[in-house]
């Protein structure tokens, strides 16, 4: 490969790249270095945050969370209405869920999940008490795609029968490192 370089009329900028496409711009004046498109730097992949309203879950049933507020979402990558995370540039991921449910019963857990392409990643969970609810959280970091891999919330309410209300606090994920 053949590098080409090239500067803005006013020296201020520097541009590095092939014969086809410029990939990288340094501006003196800024202090800035940039990924120029289609190529993206780590630090500027893919974000979002959302968060849940309260949802009803059948005991010892694994639910996908409804999680449709969106606090933000940097490269629009979020479906909401479907509550699940499709990155678009290739790499790592830091993934997280937090929920809780609403009821302080001694019987009653919540457990929390993350799943790519539908296959569980990771999870985590506790058992209330008389005073306090029971909290859940998972993380982890994983490899997508950038084009049809993709993260999805849910929670197991544990308990003897019947039916519970939970609340997804935060559910998002974060580009660590690009592939």
């Amino acid at each position: 490969m053949t590098a080409k370089i090239g500067a803005s009329a006013d020296n201020t900028k520097v541009t590095i790249g092939n014969a086809a496409e410029m990939a990288l711009e340094i501006d003196s004046v800024a202090k800035t270095i940039k990924a120029l498109a289609p190529y993206q730097m780590a630090g500027n992949g893919p974000a979002f945050a959302a968060s849940g309203l309260l949802q009803q879950f059948t005991v010892n049933a694994p639910t996908k969370v409804s999680v449709t507020t969106e606090i933000f979402d940097t490269n629009n990558c979020y479906d909401a209405p479907n509550s699940r995370f499709t990155p678009n540039v290739p790499g790592y991921y830091q993934c997280n869920i937090s929920l809780n449910n609403q009821v302080a019963i001694d019987t009653f857990g919540m457990y929390g999940w993350i799943a790519k392409n539908g296959n569980v990643v990771a999870q985590g969970g506790s058992t209330g008490n008389a005073a306090a609810f029971a909290f859940a959280t998972a993380s982890c970091v994983v490899y997508m795609n950038g084009t049809t891999d993709f993260i999805e919330g849910g929670a197991t309410l544990t308990g003897p029968t019947g039916t519970g209300n939970g609340l997804c606090n935060n559910f998002s994920a974060a580009l660590v490192r690009a592939a």
